[in-house]
């Protein structure tokens, strides 16, 4: 659990020629609806939309998003 207000972050050390891949995924989370956005390292900020705050709304958008890159 994230409180609010609480930063994560989370260090790797790369070696010359690896690029920084990390994406920010935002979610403003209220009792029906969550709003997406994502944060690209290029520093691109987009909204994916509005999703329904549903277990199977999330699975969703997960699978969409696709698996995380090493």
């Amino acid at each position: 659990m994230i409180l609010e207000g609480s930063t994560v972050q989370s260090h790797k050390r790369r070696g010359p020629g690896h690029e920084n891949k990390v994406r920010f995924l935002g979610l403003d989370v209220h009792a029906e609806t969550i709003a997406v956005a994502i944060a690209e390292p290029d520093g691109e900020v987009r909204s994916l939309g509005t999703i329904a705050n549903r277990a199977e709304s999330v699975r969703k958008l997960v699978k969409k998003l696709g698996p995380a890159e090493h």
